[in-house]
């Protein structure tokens, strides 16, 4: 709605978005130097320089940083309020974008996403699956709207807010034939000539992994392959002799993929779990419907 934000702001963020002055001024449909005068202005109002100029485009200098942020979130907080009246109204919603790690996506999301829809038909929603390192800069910088799944690892800033959810367990699967599947009360010293297979640029799982491993006096365990794709890596691990650590979340798929469980003394590790969003998107309804669908309420 951009009677609700300046054509400043609006231009600004489109060369945020590209990098270019000359592209910018065709997403806003305006000259580019009808551009540049808003930039400046925008600029002299501030009081600060917002672009450098590089050989290889438009950098934006801290100050733009600090603007981009809270102009990001000006805008979405328009849309928020446009989607909001077209509900009430019964038109057309316009698109919420939703941030979900993996594990989530492949178990809780499908049936989420099944009901807003049932509750609200003419919401667009996108979903971006990834891991919450990957998807937590983007909800920072207001280009998803709420992300589901693994809580970040450090605490957020104050204008955001968490809905924590039930944690889940993280085990080690193999195939289901593997001789480690005979064994019970298995310890980790078992495991430790064993290969992994996990995810790509899942730093923070494998630093978890091998803290588990070099706590109890062991040498840190050596990850073979990395995948993006859990279809890629439940089916490596089903034909080789590779181990894997997943979320017990994932255990229905570990299965019907041809992999078990192994019964160690206790979990590897516990993930907190839950839902992370701004402060000011706290009164949309679809955020509210969501909250209530993912904490079990009705």
């Amino acid at each position: 709605m951009r009677l609700l934000y300046s054509r400043h702001l609006r231009h600004f963020l489109a060369v945020c978005e590209t990098g270019s002055l000359r592209k910018a001024a065709e997403i806003c449909s305006v000259t580019q130097p009808a551009l540049t005068k808003s930039l400046q202005a925008l600029e002299a109002e501030l009081g600060v320089t917002l672009f450098e100029r590089s050989a290889t485009g438009m950098v934006p200098t801290p100050a733009a940083q600090i603007v981009r942020s809270h102009g990001q979130h000006i805008v979405n907080s328009s849309r928020y309020m446009e989607m909001e009246i077209a509900i009430l109204r019964g038109g057309g919603v316009g698109t919420w974008r939703i941030g979900s790690t993996i594990v989530w996506s492949a178990t809780r999301m499908p049936s989420l996403l099944a009901a807003l829809h049932a509750q609200y038909p003419k919401l667009e929603i996108t979903l971006q699956s990834g891991l919450v390192t990957q998807l937590l800069p983007r909800l920072m910088d207001g280009t998803l709207d709420v992300l589901l799944g693994s809580l970040p690892p450090h605490p957020l800033p104050d204008k955001y807010c968490v809905q924590e959810l039930p944690g889940s367990d993280v085990c080690v699967f193999c195939r289901h034939d593997h001789p480690l599947t005979r064994l019970e009360n298995l310890q980790l010293g078992e495991l430790e000539q064993s290969d992994f297979i996990g995810f790509l640029q899942d730093h923070e799982s494998e630093r978890q992994l091998a803290l588990r491993f070099v706590d109890r006096g062991l040498s840190a365990p050596r990850i073979i392959l990395r995948t993006s794709s859990l279809e890629t890596l439940l089916a490596t691990v089903a034909a080789s002799d590779s181990l894997t650590f997943l979320s017990d979340l994932l255990k229905d798929r570990a299965t019907a993929a041809g992999l078990q469980q192994l019964r160690l003394d206790a979990p590897l590790w516990r993930i907190q779990l839950g839902v992370s969003y701004r402060t000011d998107a706290v009164e949309f309804a679809p955020l509210r419907s969501l909250l209530v669908l993912a904490t079990g309420g009705s």
